[in-house]
Parts: structure tokens; sequence; C-alpha cells
């Protein structure tokens, strides 16, 4: 952890103080990993090498969209525990997401807006915070481990008998050679509950 003059947010406790109340002459630990906007989803969950669409209608999420996309359009996209919870205290959100490349916004109305994003890489959460109205984490990257050639031949026999997988994703399957990847496409086109979802996304880390 490195050391620095300012006080950062303890948010252990759902205890939230906006970072621009940061004490100069204090001692804080920094968290480890990168700093991004956090964007929270309910019911829904995004993979790495994905391209998904969404509405998101919360003045939080709403605020961390415009602070990506004045940055280098990165956000954390994280899903809530309980899809039913409109404004979930940090325990409420999974400690892993992913790490997200903005494509495109548009307005729908006053009060929605429609976002286009890719997955990029799982995401390792070690703090939230809140931040001029919205939320931000700091995270890092997760190691990832798996078997390629024993998942390749249990998901291509899964792609003959599954209706809802396209059958044209046959020959990108065969064409993956990075095992994360090869997963990830697999789980982004399987119909699944959000919390499946978010368990297929949390299988490849290692403490």
């Amino acid at each position: 952890m490195k050391k620095t003059n300012k006080q950062y947010n303890d948010i252990s406790n759902n205890e939230v103080i906006a970072d621009e109340s940061f004490a100069e002459s204090e001692q804080y630990d920094v968290p480890e990993g990168t700093k991004y906007p956090v964007i929270m989803l309910r019911g829904l969950v995004i993979f790495p090498y994905s391209h998904v669409k969404f509405d998101v209608s919360r003045e939080k999420t709403i605020k961390a969209l415009m602070a990506a996309q004045k940055a280098d359009n990165k956000v954390l996209v994280v899903t809530q525990k309980d899809p039913s919870v409109a404004d979930p205290a940090f325990d409420e959100l999974y400690s892993v997401g992913t790490l997200c490349t903005i494509e495109n916004i548009s307005k729908e109305n006053d009060s929605m807006y429609r976002v286009l994003v890719s997955g990029e890489k799982r995401q390792k959460i070690n703090k939230f915070f809140l931040c001029k109205n919205y939320v931000e984490a700091f995270a890092e990257d997760v190691n990832e481990e798996t078997c390629l050639r024993v998942i390749m031949h249990m998901m291509v026999e899964y792609v003959k008998l599954a209706p809802q997988m396209p059958q044209d994703m046959m020959p990108i399957f065969a064409d993956t050679e990075n095992p994360s990847e090869f997963a990830d496409v697999i789980a982004s086109n399987i119909i699944v509950k959000y919390d499946d979802g978010q368990a297929l996304l949390e299988e490849f880390v290692i403490d």
C-alpha cells in the first residue's frame, strides 16, 4: 500500500466522505490498483470480450458516465447483489467486475441514457468510495487460469445441444487460443440468471 498526504474515504463501513474534502495534513493508505468510475447494474452481468447495450437512469450512474467521457471512456461495470435496491450500499455490490470501454451514449429522454460498452477484462475491486456524487473504485487485474482444450471440448458439445447458442460461433471457438477469452465468449452467449453470470465472472479469480 502506498502512502500519501491526503485522507481518503474509508467506506468499509459505508462511511462516505466526498474526496474534495481530503485533509492535506493527514496520511492515508492508497488502495491497490487503478481508480475508475463505477457503473452499477441491476440484473445484468457484463463479461470481457462482449458488447452490451443497457439503459441507465440513476443519477450516480449518469454522473459516472460523464466523468468517464471526460477522461478515457473507461468504466468499471459492477453488478449489485439485489436488483430491487435503488441505491445500493458498497457491501451490496459484488467485488469482481469488468473494465469496459464506452463505445456510445445516446440520450433517450430527460432521465434515461442508452449505453453501449465493450468488455475488456476482469477486475478485482479493492475499495469503493464516493466522489462528486458518483461511485469510483480502486481495482486491479486478476489472475486467470483454466484448461482451454477441456473447456473447448465441453462447450462444443454444449453448442450442438443449446438452441440459444448461435451455431455460427463455433468457428470463433475453434480459433480462440486465449482461455479467458474463450470462456467469456461462451458465458456471454449463454442465457443465465444474473447471479449465475456473476459466479461465472468470478470463476477465474484466484486469491
